[in-house]
């Protein structure tokens, strides 16, 4: 088992990676390109990042993705609600490349054998009792489950589609170990009238606060919540082009470098999230190489490494398990 004295800071780096389908309820096509090229060329050069800085990413994939195209969903829970929206169900049949990335899936287990491959819903629909119901949280877990199993994944870890969270105990009862939690946000945040204002306008603000660090722990699910700390892209984006453009991209990172370091110091948690298609422009990728430019000098000084989600909820159950 582990040790107190053995951790180390931990970075984390998790990508919810869904094209379309997180648009599925709003879907546009002026968002991707037309064939999917462009993104398929942005998470090749994500890779080829994560690679040069020897960092490990958690993909976090809808189920979905992992065809080539609808006919090979077969039944499936979509099948119970698309001919509900009849411009999705189009698109849904047109088997657009944003909608089916079998060949993603292949590149990422082929190119990324050390990334870890995470729940991000069956459709991307939202796992709240008031959207989903218990049975239809049942079926996308383990329609996702039976899809994995092709690529002989067991999924460990659930991200949830646009970070609302519920139905954990059946996530538990499916093996999951792990999820990711809310974002946190600075104490000020918690106060009654100045922490409205600064929830509703924390993208301008994250520009001048280090993001939260944190010590795993085992919630009340039984589960080890890691939430995240930073959304990369969580920042208004005309601001952040008019920062691009007067070569001052670097500062827009600034604080998260800081929380790297903090969590090094302290050993503790830093979780930064973003979705690959979010990088549009070789400024957003030289952010990320930045951002990991320094998390590779902690963990050359020993003081941080960098995990899938589900290795370090692994080494918090161990942990915990050394002190009790």
């Amino acid at each position: 088992m582990m040790n107190a004295e053995d951790r180390t800071g931990s970075f984390l780096l998790s990508l919810d990676t869904e094209l379309g389908w997180g648009y599925f309820d709003c879907f546009r096509r002026e968002l991707f390109s037309s064939g999917g090229q462009r993104e398929r060329e942005t998470i090749n050069l994500i890779l080829d990042t994560l690679d040069e800085f020897g960092v490990i990413a958690t993909w976090a994939v809808v189920g979905n993705f992992f065809l080539n195209h609808h006919k090979e969903a077969g039944s499936s829970p979509i099948m119970d609600w698309k001919e509900r929206d009849p411009v999705f169900e189009e698109l849904y049949e047109s088997d657009s490349p944003v909608l089916y990335g079998a060949d993603v899936i292949e590149n990422l287990l082929t190119r990324g054998t050390k990334h870890e491959i995470a729940f991000h819903g069956y459709t991307h629909r939202v796992f709240l009792e008031k959207t989903m119901s218990s049975k239809e949280a049942r079926a996308e877990i383990q329609a996702w489950s039976n899809i994995a199993a092709r690529k002989k994944i067991i999924p460990k870890t659930a991200v949830f589609p646009r970070n609302k969270i519920g139905y954990l105990d059946l996530f538990k009862e499916h093996g999951f170990i792990c999820y990711r939690g809310e974002e946190l946000m600075p104490g000020i945040a918690t106060l009654p009238v100045v922490g409205r204002v600064f929830r509703r306008f924390y993208h301008f603000f994250s520009l001048f606060s280090t993001p939260v660090t944190y010590e795993p722990q085992v919630d009340r699910s039984g589960l080890v919540n890691l939430p995240s700390s930073r959304w990369l892209f969580g920042f208004n984006r005309r601001v952040e082009r008019i920062l691009d453009a007067l070569n001052l991209h670097k500062l827009r990172i600034a604080q998260i470098v800081k929380g790297v370091e903090k969590a090094a110091e302290n050993k503790q948690v830093i979780h930064v999230w973003a979705h690959p298609h979010e990088f549009q422009t070789p400024k957003d990728m030289e952010k990320l190489r930045y951002l990991l430019g320094h998390v590779r000098e902690e963990i050359d000084k020993a003081r941080l490494q960098s995990v899938g989600m589900a290795q370090l909820a692994k080494e918090a159950i161990a942990l915990q398990g050394c002190k009790q």
